[in-house]
C-alpha cells in the first residue's frame, strides 16, 4: 500500500522485518528504510563487487548489510543478535545505531 499524504518536504522511515516484502511502489517514498535482521542465512562466505553477501544473495535479493535502493532510498539490514541453528560464519551479531541529523 501507499504511504498516506504528509506534508511537502516529509522525510520518510520505513520500518520492516523482512526486507524481501519490500514492493517498489514503495521505496521512492522513503529515504531510509531499516530491515530488521538479514534474511539469508548467518553464513557470509563473501561480499560481492555490489555489496550482497554470498551464499544468501542466491536466494535473496536484499541478503545485504547495506544498498541505495532506485529513489533515493536507503537499505540498512541488521545482521541481528540471534542465532538460528546458532552457527554464525563471518557474520558477528550486531546493533545497529543510527544518527539523523
Amino acid at each position: 500500500a501507499a504511504f498516506p499524504t504528509a506534508p511537502e518536504g516529509t522525510k520518510r522511515i520505513l520500518l520492516t522485518h523482512n526486507p524481501e516484502i519490500l514492493r517498489s511502489q514503495a521505496i521512492p517514498e522513503a529515504v531510509l528504510i531499516l530491515a530488521g535482521h538479514l534474511h539469508g542465512a548467518q553464513c557470509i562466505l563473501w561480499r560481492t563487487a555490489h555489496g550482497s553477501l554470498f551464499p544468501g544473495n542466491v536466494l535473496y535479493r536484499f541478503c545485504t548489510e547495506r544498498k541505495e535502493l532506485p529513489g533515493k532510498s536507503t537499505l540498512i539490514v541488521s545482521r541481528g543478535l540471534g542465532d538460528c541453528l546458532p552457527i554464525r560464519i563471518n557474520c558477528p551479531k550486531e546493533i545497529v545505531e543510527i544518527t539523523i541529523t
